[in-house]
């Protein structure tokens, strides 16, 4: 797992029991944002979530772009919570989003334990992990 000793509270990795995120999305107040990068969505990812790879999240920050408002993320209404292959790649992440996002968090659960947790796979159109739902 990632040292996060040296990270601001608010950047650490999120609080969360399984059941009430998992509540909190079918719910639809949690965002999920599965932050892996295209070849690792199509072997699998969850219903109801975001794709937005941390390449791009760091391509468009390393230009000045927010990249809330260039991949038409939705408002900071609702918590969106990131999650990776295994949890590492998150806390990345979410130090980018950040200043653009107030309400992004990680999460220490990767695909699979989410798998395990009970959450749905998502089946593509045409194999287009693009096509955010």
């Amino acid at each position: 797992m990632t040292d996060t000793s040296n990270l601001s509270p608010d950047l650490r990795y999120y609080n969360i029991d399984p059941l009430e995120l998992k509540q909190g999305w079918e719910a639809g107040t949690i965002i999920l944002v599965d932050i892996r990068e295209e070849e690792e969505i199509l072997q699998g990812t969850l219903q109801k979530t975001l794709f937005v790879p941390l390449s791009k999240i760091k391509q468009l920050t390393s230009m000045g772009i927010n990249p809330v408002v260039a991949m038409k993320l939705p408002s900071n209404e609702k918590k969106m919570l990131l999650y990776c292959a295994g949890g590492r790649r998150v806390i990345e992440a979410a130090q980018l989003l950040k200043p653009y996002y107030s309400q992004v968090f990680p999460i220490r659960w990767g695909y699979s334990d989410l798998m395990n947790f009970g959450f749905s796979k998502r089946n593509f159109l045409h194999n287009n992990p693009t096509n955010n739902i």
